[in-house]
């Protein structure tokens, strides 16, 4: 079963970035989509990915990216519906004045899902935008 996974950082920094994800979560981002914005002259990348868990059923696909989860940052904000799940921490500054240790400097924000029926949608945020860089 697979989780669609969303992040925003600071600067370009693409591998770099989920390549230290990809060590403290212990997984492998697969079909990985990119976005670079430029929001009030703050250079953002936008990285969409998929991860491939080896949960079979629904209950072991919730336990599984909890897990995950919780090896990236120790609070989220979790949305647990009957067939799909959703988390995210909106503001990574505020995780970081708190106390927590950050996976990756420039980090801004992480989304995930994940759905029973396995069907996802990527957010894709200025898709063709001339602010784009």
């Amino acid at each position: 079963m697979q989780s669609s996974w969303s992040i925003s950082y600071f600067g370009g920094y693409s591998g770099i970035m989920l390549k230290k994800l990809e060590r403290v979560g212990r997984f492998v981002a697969q079909e990985v989509e990119m976005e670079r914005l430029l929001i009030n002259d703050e250079k953002i990348e936008h990285a969409s990915f998929i991860i491939s868990h080896e949960a079979e059923s629904w209950p072991s696909l919730v336990m599984d990216v909890l897990s995950m989860a919780r090896r990236l940052m120790p609070e989220w904000s979790i949305i647990l519906g009957q067939d799909s799940m959703r988390g995210s921490i909106g503001s990574i500054l505020s995780a970081y004045q708190a106390g927590y240790k950050l996976p990756a400097s420039g980090l801004r924000s992480i989304q995930w899902e994940a759905t029973a029926d396995q069907k996802y949608t990527r957010l894709q945020w200025l898709s063709g935008s001339p602010d784009r860089w």
